[in-house]
């Protein structure tokens, strides 16, 4: 009986005992971060959906003292160009009331020109 168990044990501990070759993966390369430049800065997409973040950053070779710390001294200007149909451009400010908008409505091919309100804290740098 005790051979009958030596037996499975020699088995397991020449399995333990022989190296066995370790294989290695390279399917976890992180991704690159991708933005798309523009003549003052960069985005981090080239397109944004209604209710999608988009996020606006100076490059280190931009000519520019940065992002102002108080969010209302901000004003987003954005324009939609679809393939088809008329261009519009929608410019997010804290106060609208102090946007000038009739360059934007002025522009060739543009149909309308709006000012959307936002709070401080939406236009708050990151």
């Amino acid at each position: 009986m005790t051979y009958l168990l030596r037996r499975p044990l020699l088995a397991l501990a020449l399995f333990f005992a022989v190296p066995i070759d370790a294989r290695a993966a390279c399917n976890l390369i992180p991704g690159t971060e991708k933005t798309f430049g523009s003549a003052l800065g960069a985005t981090n997409r080239p397109f944004a959906a209604p209710g999608e973040r988009l996020e606006l950053r100076l490059r280190s070779c931009d000519t520019s003292s940065g992002f102002l710390a108080n969010g209302t001294d901000h004003v987003v200007t954005l324009a939609f160009k679809p393939k088809s149909g008329v261009n519009r451009v929608v410019v997010l400010a804290a106060d609208c009331g102090a946007v000038d908008l009739a360059p934007c409505s002025g522009a060739p091919g543009v149909v309308s020109a709006t000012c959307v309100q936002v709070t401080a804290s939406e236009l708050q740098p990151a």
